[in-house]
């Protein structure tokens, strides 16, 4: 009986030869079981973790780290890293997107997360209604009023007034 740090379902077989010959593995088969995916292509097959969890109910930065679920926080998640590339400080903050290491956090990840999503929930992810932003108050402008020859400051509501 075989059981170390490279079989995580315990089934005596290493994981690369658990996981699908697409996924770079040696299983040649298509489906699960025998033969498991790898969509974040760590080597470890997905029914072994939780790919695509990467964080808590964090929705800023420094986010909280994985808590054991794929579900919405881990869209945005994604979602808020897409388009950026290594050293940018946001492909930084959402590195752990970057599920097939290229260095980029692009369309490839975000279709990898989706499989991931069906794999851990059982049904097909729903984009969820967009963020909406707060109601924001006017802003406060000061503006030099010219009054009589000498200017003097003013309050001003509302939008900037317009450069002459």
């Amino acid at each position: 009986m075989r059981r170390g740090p490279n079989d995580c379902n315990e089934n005596q077989i290493p994981d690369e030869c658990d996981i699908q010959v697409a996924f770079g593995g040696f299983c040649e088969g298509t489906t699960y079981p025998p033969c498991d995916t790898d969509y974040d292509g760590n080597g470890v097959p997905d029914h072994c973790e939780t790919c695509g969890d990467f964080v808590g109910m964090a929705t800023t930065y420094p986010y909280d780290g994985p808590d054991g679920t794929v579900d919405v926080y881990d869209y945005w998640y994604i979602h808020e890293g897409i388009g950026y590339c290594d050293p940018h400080s946001k492909y930084l903050e959402h590195i752990l997107a970057d599920m097939d290491g290229d260095g980029c956090i692009t369309f490839v990840d975000y279709q990898n997360w989706i499989m991931c999503y069906r794999m851990a929930n059982g049904k097909d992810f729903v984009v969820p209604k967009a963020k909406l932003l707060p109601k924001v108050k006017p802003t406060l402008w000061v503006a030099s009023v010219a009054s009589r020859g000498r200017f003097r400051d003013r309050l001003i509501t509302g939008r900037r007034p317009r450069q002459t």
